[in-house]
């Protein structure tokens, strides 16, 4: 029957009695993902439940809670972040949180004072700086650990109630910056599920180790 429709009617009208004659679910493509976990260079998920500044922020307010302070992690009474123990370069946190305020501070061995920037609200083309980067000339810790550890430290804000879920879609290491672009989404909620959509650049100059977030 197949074979003597497809002598009596063109192609286009072939397929629709084909179709209603049987389902069709063969002949159609499923929808493609922008980019999928293979397609990443690599994938990060950022919860608020292990956020090193869950504490901190609950407890400041203002522009205080938007400033990371800079300080010799060996001099204080600093206790490592366990989430953060990969960034460790030679044994040396990269972020410590003081053991009587629960204040997070980063190492003044390899950053300025940093401020915190927001992912979810910027705009496509916005320029915000973070700090700077002061191990850039040497390039220790790499610049693609310095990025991730941004986000998965949180000084960089990726969602707004519970997660977000990252995708390193490409890199420019050129030789005057380095240049990652993630996409992604963050969960949150309302009276219901919501999801929105994340596109950033995190760059950081290599001749000044200056440190920005762009909106995608």
């Amino acid at each position: 029957m197949a074979r003597d429709l497809r002598l009596i009617f063109p192609l286009p009208l072939f397929m629709m009695v084909f179709c209603a004659a049987w389902p069709c679910i063969a002949f159609a493509s499923p929808p493609k993902e922008p980019h999928t976990a293979a397609s990443c260079v690599e994938n990060v998920r950022i919860a608020r439940a292990a956020s090193p500044f869950k504490e901190w922020d609950s407890r400041m307010a203002g522009s205080q809670a938007w400033s990371v302070r800079a300080v010799d992690l060996k001099g204080g009474d600093y206790e490592a972040v366990p989430s953060l123990a990969r960034y460790a370069v030679s044994g040396q946190m990269l972020m410590g949180m003081d053991r009587k305020t629960r204040e997070p501070v980063v190492s003044s061995h390899y950053f300025s004072t940093l401020s915190r920037g927001d992912a979810t609200r910027i705009e496509p083309g916005q320029k915000k700086e973070i700090g700077t980067f002061l191990g850039a000339s040497s390039g220790k810790p790499p610049f693609r650990d310095v990025v991730l550890f941004l986000l998965e430290s949180q000084v960089i804000t990726t969602y707004w109630h519970v997660e977000s879920i990252l995708c390193l879609v490409s890199e420019d290491d050129s030789t005057d910056r380095y240049k990652a672009h993630f996409t992604g989404k963050h969960i949150y909620y309302t009276n219901r599920y919501n999801e929105e959509k994340l596109d950033f650049f995190l760059i950081i100059e290599k001749s000044s180790g200056r440190m920005f977030l762009t909106g995608g």
